[in-house]
């Protein structure tokens, strides 16, 4: 999964600044606008939603709440990446 998260990023134009065996902090090589980089962002994640075995649906990918101000809750209007 990291692999094909990585291939992902890199079809869009991003790359990847560092990994763990179930992390991947992308990056904005291209200094993209930061909503074209939300974007890109998001569409990685979005390729893995038909991946996700749960019941909850959406991506098996999430972003991380250091990407949110305090308190905002995955409010995507909030996102700084």
């Amino acid at each position: 999964m990291l692999a094909l998260a990585e291939r992902s990023a890199i079809g869009q134009g991003l790359d990847w600044a560092f990994c763990d065996t179930d992390s991947l902090a992308i990056a904005n090589p291209a200094a993209l606008p930061e909503s074209e980089f939300i974007k890109r962002v998001l569409a990685v994640c979005a390729w893995f939603e038909p991946l996700n075995p749960y019941e909850a649906k959406g991506s098996i990918l999430q972003l991380e709440k250091v990407d949110f101000p305090a308190g905002a809750d995955q409010a995507m209007d909030k996102l700084d990446p």
